[in-house]
C-alpha cells in the first residue's frame, strides 16, 4: 500500500497539490470563513511556537559549541577513563558526508577542514555518500579520493542506488 502511494506521488506533477490546496482554501473562505480563520490562527500559533523553540535551541547549541571548542578532549578522556575504556588511539571517528549535486569546491572545503584536525590521519574515516543518479558522482569521488584520501586513515566513496529499499 505504501509503495503504491509513493509511486502515485512520484507520478503526479508537483503543481497538483498546490492547486488543490488553493482551491480548497478558496472554497472554505466562501463556505465557512470563520473555520478558515480558525485554521489559519492555529497554524500561525503552531508556527510561532516551533520558531520559538528553534531560536531557543539555536542559542543553547551555539553555547555548547563555544564551550566544546575550548575543551581539551584528550585530557577530558583521561580524567573520566575507566579500566573498561578503549585506548584513546583505538577510537575511530567516522564522518559521513551525504551529498547530492554539491559543487566540488564545497566538498573540497569540507575535506580540507577535516584534514587539518589533529586526529585525521590516525583516527578519522571519511565516507562520501553520493546519489547514483547524480551525473558526476563517480568523477567527483575519484578526484576527491585522489586529492584527500592520503590525509585520513580511511577514505570511502559510496553511491546510493535509488529505490534500493
Amino acid at each position: 500500500m505504501f509503495n503504491a502511494l509513493k509511486s502515485l506521488r512520484d507520478k503526479l506533477p508537483n503543481w497538483i497539490p498546490v492547486w488543490l490546496f488553493l482551491f480548497l482554501t478558496g472554497l472554505l473562505s466562501i463556505l465557512a470563513p470563520w473555520a478558515l480563520f480558525i485554521v489559519a490562527m492555529v497554524l500561525t500559533c503552531f508556527t510561532a511556537y516551533r520558531m520559538a523553540f528553534v531560536a531557543i535551541y539555536s542559542i543553547v547549541g551555539a553555547t555548547y559549541v563555544r564551550k566544546w571548542e575550548h575543551t581539551h578532549w584528550r585530557a577530558e578522556y583521561e580524567q573520566h577513563r575507566t579500566p573498561d575504556s578503549l585506548a584513546w588511539d583505538d577510537v575511530l571517528h567516522v564522518v559521513i558526508i551525504a551529498t547530492y549535486n554539491e559543487t566540488l569546491e564545497i566538498l573540497r572545503q569540507t575535506l580540507e577542514n577535516l584534514s587539518i584536525q589533529g586526529l585525521a590521519h590516525d583516527q578519522l574515516a571519511i565516507v562520501l555518500a553520493f546519489e547514483a543518479d547524480e551525473p558526476t558522482a563517480k568523477q567527483k569521488a575519484a578526484v576527491l579520493e585522489d586529492q584527500y584520501g592520503r590525509y585520513f586513515k580511511y577514505f570511502f566513496a559510496a553511491l546510493r542506488v535509488k529505490d534500493f529499499l
